[in-house]
């Protein structure tokens, strides 16, 4: 009987993964290059991202207007997405339609023209939306801690690159960044529905023997070692401020799903402390969380809050207070099983979509190299200890080295931001 999941690995060093749902009458497929803007020099810092906006402009095979119509025409979806450490391209489209999807999505990274037109059309695009997230606070508030926190680092660098980066970014940089993703970073393909791995495997030894290489290095990033505040004063109403930090991945013991528990308990969700502490108790907030970034070589651990500027010192102040009481208290009675069952409960809720198995096999994949079957991760976080999720508390709040950024009204009052940046006392 065939297996669920395969992995197979092309002579060109192309991986391709696939999680077959018979059920299914959809197919999600994505295709992944292992850069993103973290590998940018920062003269063209966000070429990445205009290399994924560029591509469906045009390529040898479709003209923008084919790409815009063959796949929503039929119902389905085509898309795209940069980060700090990936380029993805993705479709969701029923059965039927899977070849065309799959030839689509490969064809965006294989055959883009890059032409000098287009470049200095949507040059203008991008800028705009530069300038769009320059005028939310809650992103730069983001952008402006991971400055601080990384600098010296390429995860310090905006994923869309600056205004004047980006005006210096033309064919010649597209080009070249084209013939870096044929060969100096790896290419991922996954797909999951009611998909056969044999024709999946097939298809794409056609369509990606561009590939010219086997590259499959990774870019390993150091924790964070900034360890500062800055505050940015703008025409808003309301105070953004992100503060974290990051720790080193071990590789041994259970940390990522120790840190994950955690952050369940802490910051993510209604039922959270910062969500009850913060905002239902006393109603200091509309929005605080706490989320993790996953990078090769580090997690990060962000708080983020959005408060009245009247009260943003008193929100602050409380956040440093829960972490405090967290540190000496440790966990309550039961957080820890309900994170658990929690964590449970959304992997199963999205093992119905194959958009949600394609996601998580593909970060399976580009993590560790194989796939993780649903039975291990739920053994795994059976055997978690609250120890070891104070473990993790420990070297979030008293080892990690914090920094933090914040978006206020230009006038109003002061901001404190040190007790963000120091939970030992």
């Amino acid at each position: 009987m065939r297996q669920l999941v395969e992995i197979s690995h092309l002579p060109n060093g192309v991986t391709v993964a696939s999680e077959r749902m018979p059920g299914a009458y959809s197919i999600s497929a994505g295709l992944w290059v292992g850069v993103g803007s973290s590998a940018e020099k920062p003269i063209v810092n966000g070429v990445s991202h205009f290399f994924e906006h560029m591509v469906f402009k045009g390529t040898q095979k479709r003209t923008s207007l084919q790409i815009a119509h063959e796949i929503e025409e039929r119902g389905g979806s085509l898309n795209a997405y940069t980060t700090r450490e990936h380029t993805c391209f993705y479709a969701r489209t029923v059965r039927e339609d899977f070849s065309l999807a799959l030839d689509t999505i490969c064809d965006l990274a294989m055959n883009p023209l890059l032409e000098k037109v287009e470049i200095e059309k949507e040059r203008k695009v991008i800028i705009e939306e530069i300038r769009s997230y320059e005028d939310a606070p809650d992103e730069l508030a983001h952008d402006v801690y991971a400055a601080l926190h990384f600098k010296g680092q390429g995860l310090a660098m905006p994923i869309t690159g600056t205004v004047k980066s980006v005006r210096g970014v033309g064919q010649r940089e597209l080009r070249a960044h084209h013939a870096s993703v044929l060969k100096n970073y790896p290419i991922i393909v996954v797909a999951s529905g009611n998909v056969d791995h044999e024709l999946l495997v097939g298809k794409c030894r056609g369509l990606l023997s561009k590939k010219a290489s086997t590259a499959t290095s990774k870019m390993i990033h150091s924790p964070g070692t900034g360890h500062s505040s800055k505050l940015i004063r703008k025409d808003v109403q309301q105070a953004n401020i992100v503060a974290g930090t990051s720790i080193p991945i071990q590789h041994k013991g259970r940390q990522r799903l120790s840190l994950s528990l955690f952050n369940l308990i802490f910051g993510d969700g209604m039922a959270s402390r910062l969500f009850q502490k913060v905002r239902e108790d006393n109603g200091l907030a509309y929005s605080v969380y706490s989320g993790i970034d996953n990078f090769q070589g580090c997690r990060a651990f962000n708080i983020t809050l959005g408060t009245d500027p009247k009260r943003q010192q008193r929100a602050v102040d409380l956040i440093h207070k829960e972490v405090r009481d967290l540190l000496t208290g440790g966990l309550r009675p039961n957080e820890l099983e309900r994170a658990k069952t929690a964590i449970l409960g959304g992997i199963k809720l999205g093992l119905d979509s194959p958009s949600n198995r394609m996601n998580r096999l593909a970060r399976s994949v580009m993590r560790t190299g194989r796939y993780t079957p649903f039975a291990v991760i739920e053994k795994e976080l059976a055997q978690i200890k609250a120890s070891e999720v104070m473990e993790v508390v420990e070297e979030l709040f008293l080892q990690g080295t914090w920094s933090a950024g914040a978006v206020i009204p230009k006038e109003g009052a002061k901001l404190n931001l040190a007790p963000l940046l120091d939970f030992s006392k």
